[in-house]
């Protein structure tokens, strides 16, 4: 799965109310870890992808470089690794602060590394 970035125009609303079963199927969300009891760790917040099975995957970038620039952007690519993409995360693990605007990110998907076209 490949999602681009571009600047924001406007800041983010973080909210700790949204209903995680409002969420759609390649919304881009803004999430962090419920924490355990036992763990102590500081809480990081995490992009991640809403996947066919209502659960979120969390994505990374191949490289910290820009995929593409221009003079008015500057744009980085961000995966869903197939590894962690099922069954992904649900609500019982992380909490959604965030569905980030499509002006904000772009959600498409790209096969890597794998499938040839006709012929």
């Amino acid at each position: 799965e490949n999602i681009e970035s571009s600047p924001p125009s406007s800041s983010l609303d973080l909210s700790s109310d949204i209903d995680f079963q409002s969420l759609m199927v390649m919304d881009v969300v803004l999430f962090k870890r419920r924490q355990t009891i036992t763990d102590t760790t500081t809480t990081q917040l995490e992009l991640g992808a809403v996947q066919e099975n209502g659960n979120v995957a969390p994505l990374s970038t191949w490289t910290l470089e820009s995929a593409y620039t221009s003079e008015t952007s500057d744009m980085m690519e961000f995966v869903a690794d197939e590894e962690d993409m099922f069954p992904g995360l649900s609500s019982d693990e992380i909490e959604v602060l965030c569905v980030l605007d499509g002006s904000i990110m772009s959600y498409g998907s790209r096969q890597v590394g794998g499938g040839k076209g006709p012929g």
